[in-house]
């Protein structure tokens, strides 16, 4: 039983690192001054007459997301030695959910700028490095590490439905963005996608039954996937053969077979003097991969294969369990027994996202506002509603916020300076990096050529108090 459990841990862990590739934003750029805010809505322009991204810094982005557990859910204080820590299978176990899901994500410009001409059109291009992915699995994963065949339903699904969804790709993105009048700006970024490396799991289920001294697993495994870098195949994974790896050449011509197109459509609305709304859609778009294609499927898919306990004699005891682990072994591999074959190629959808913001300069250089963030990703749809508080001083601006989402604090805070440099961070349910089942942290730098500064209510106010203390004298 300890070897199988540092078999499924080995696994888990595997997945876990490979899973470093999942992305997600900080939502406090959305109502920023800064050329990255057409990241969210591509009307969001800023007021620079030209602006040029420091490459590979000017934006930079790393984020950590899970389901709703956290580091400390699973690594605590040893209650004997308080100097030391200790791995806790059961108090982590207790804290998941029927599925679950963790992720890191990754993105980086490479290139970008922007510029103004007739003062009301407004063009931009960037092209961007990503990296997404989610690994999931199910509680029974744990369950059957932590209480083996202890289960009153007397069987556990270790994994269901998708168990990994990974791709990274180049983005290039043409964006203009367009002043209607003193009111409505209205703005689109055209995109090409140039696919580098895609997992994705349309069938994943494995399950184990107990039946008094009887266990069988059943599974189901049917994945997609390509990348540009190498071909590898292999006949059979019960075979023992291993998946064999061949380097290719042309790998620039191979990222040009997986090609992509999308689209980010956006405006803004000027209620009055001091308030706003807007609105977009980011990432529209999809990525055909045909590089290297292959699918990753099961050789003898739901087949129940069955394992039962072993009998010995106490003088042959190390005999007979060699024997039996190397049929169990054997069991397992007909039981996940994997080939590839070549595919023509499939399809991919970039996750969408919907932005639907509202901001109120409700105070000399003081803005209140909101944002309703949906995000398509793996089939589901994710809510949250930022309410976030601004202030802005000259060249400085800094904002605070909470989002609310599956758990109702996840603090956010942002700073900037004159659109030169900013940075961020945010935390998903505590700022104890322990306890926190999310952090998403951003920086970035610019070189940026002011147009003539349009006065906010703020200043507006300074100018008519100036105005008056002069009539008065």
């Amino acid at each position: 039983m300890k070897n199988i459990k540092k078999i499924i841990l080995g696994l888990v862990f595997v997945a876990f690192a490979f899973s470093l590739s999942a992305q997600r934003t900080g939502e406090l750029m959305y109502f920023s001054t800064l050329p990255q805010a057409s990241k969210y809505n591509p009307a969001n322009h800023g007021n620079n007459k030209l602006y040029i991204e420091i490459p590979v810094l000017g934006h930079f982005g790393m984020s950590v997301n899970t389901s709703g557990f956290a580091y400390k859910d699973f690594v605590n204080q040893h209650p004997v030695y308080p100097d030391s820590l200790q791995l806790d299978f059961n108090g982590f176990a207790d804290k998941l959910k029927d599925n679950n899901y963790v992720g890191f994500g990754m993105s980086t410009d490479l290139l970008g700028f922007g510029f103004t001409f007739d003062k009301v059109n407004h063009v931009s291009f960037n092209l961007s490095l990503n990296f997404e992915s989610r690994f999931n699995f199910s509680k029974g994963l744990f369950d059957l590490i932590t209480r083996g065949t202890d289960s009153q339903d007397r069987e556990l699904d270790v994994f269901k439905d998708k168990l990994l969804d990974a791709t990274s790709y180049l983005t290039a993105a043409f964006g203009y963005a367009r002043d209607i009048d003193d009111k409505l700006t209205v703005g689109g970024n055209v995109k090409l996608y140039f696919g580098l490396m895609n997992i994705t799991s349309k069938k994943t289920d494995v399950t184990v039954e107990f039946d008094g001294a009887t266990m069988a697993t059943i599974s189901n495994i049917d994945i997609n996937t390509s990348n540009a870098f190498a071909n590898w195949y292999m006949k059979s994974s019960s075979s023992g053969d291993g998946a064999t790896f061949d380097d290719v050449e042309g790998v620039p011509s191979n990222i040009f077979k997986n090609k992509g197109f999308g689209l980010d459509l956006g405006a803004t609305y000027k209620i009055n003097d001091a308030m706003e709304v807007s609105a977009s859609v980011i990432d529209l778009g999809w990525i055909n991969w045909k590089s290297n294609s292959i699918n990753v499927h099961s050789a003898n898919p739901n087949t129940r294969v069955e394992f039962a306990g072993a009998e010995t004699q106490y003088d042959n005891m190390g005999n007979d369990l060699d024997d039996y682990f190397n049929d169990l072994a054997d069991s397992l591999k007909n039981s996940f027994d994997l080939v590839t074959t070549k595919n023509g190629g499939y399809s991919t959808a970039i996750p969408t996202k919907l932005y639907l913001g509202y901001s109120w300069n409700f105070f000399p250089n003081m803005y209140a506002q909101a944002l309703y963030k949906g995000r398509i990703i793996a089939g589901t749809l994710e809510n949250s509603l930022t309410f976030a508080y601004t202030y802005r001083l000259g060249r400085l601006q800094a904002s605070v916020g909470n989002t609310i989402a599956a758990k109702f604090f996840n603090p956010s805070i942002m700073v900037s300076l004159g659109d030169i440099f900013y940075c961020g961070a945010t935390f998903a349910s505590s700022t104890n990096l322990a306890q926190t089942s999310g952090l998403t942290t951003y920086l970035g730098f610019n070189v940026v050529f002011k147009n003539k500064k349009k006065k906010n209510l703020g200043e507006k106010l300074k100018d008519a108090t100036s105005s008056l203390s002069l009539l008065e004298r």
